[in-house]
């Protein structure tokens, strides 16, 4: 979390008609959704942003600035999509004031992203699985094992991922340090593909079934858990190879 004595990004500052009051309430954290997926050659991958209170209450939060960043050997950023956004967000794309240039060009592997809320309808945070912030779209360049998408804390001299409390327009930016994790196959790949390798197999089904009922490990169609949805679809694609 960045020193509160740090003057945060004028960029997502402009954006703030907040009120203010002594102290924040709580954190919020930014996770993925999905932790890892398997994706194909010339295919989309989309990537959520996902908001997570850190205590047991929703936070409020008027607005937030994140800074992408992620391998541009093997993903190429495509956009946004808000369709499935937990909140209609009055702003949600790239930062219309960019004091580094972070955006000036989107093929260097990092970007920097503003969301900022309805003038006076606060978005509320829930603790886990949190709110689906928006829906980053890449698109896969060639085949890799393994390519990462992440946050950073900052970059330049002005721009800071930072999560802006509603009441107080104070920081409330709780860990950042999730990352998402793209295997990408020769062609589009199986969807089921769990552990990366281009096929849908006996190591899939296992480490769906491990996750069943407990966790996101198994998660195939993108709701943040491993149920009979994501069962079913890993049966239709099993015995799929991914080339």
């Amino acid at each position: 979390m960045p020193a509160l004595e740090r003057t945060a990004p004028l960029s997502l500052l402009a954006l703030l008609l907040l009120s203010s009051a002594s102290s924040p309430a709580g954190t919020v954290s930014l996770t993925f959704r999905p932790s890892f997926q398997t994706s194909g050659v010339g295919a989309l991958v989309n990537v959520d942003i996902i908001a997570v209170s850190g205590d047991d209450t929703d936070d409020a939060v008027g607005a937030m600035g994140v800074i992408l960043a992620w391998d541009p050997a093997y993903l190429q950023f495509v956009g946004f999509d808000n369709t499935n956004a937990g909140y209609n967000w009055r702003h949600s794309d790239l930062a219309p004031a960019d004091p580094d240039g972070i955006n000036d060009d989107l093929t260097d592997g990092d970007l920097y992203y503003v969301a900022q809320v309805q003038l006076g309808d606060p978005a509320m945070v829930p603790p886990a699985p949190g709110l689906l912030v928006t829906t980053v779209q890449f698109t896969a360049l060639q085949e890799t094992d393994l390519t990462t998408i992440g946050y950073l804390e900052s970059l330049g001299q002005f721009t800071e991922t930072q999560i802006i409390d509603f009441n107080t327009s104070l920081p409330i930016t709780g860990s950042i340090d999730d990352i998402a994790e793209v295997a990408i196959c020769p062609l589009p790949g199986c969807t089921s593909d769990l552990d990366g390798d281009c096929d849908v197999d006996q190591a899939d089904l296992g480490a769906l079934l491990a996750a069943y009922n407990q966790d996101d490990g198994g998660d195939i169609d993108g709701d943040g858990d491993t149920d009979q949805a994501d069962l079913g679809i890993l049966l239709s694609e099993y015995g799929n190879i991914c080339y």
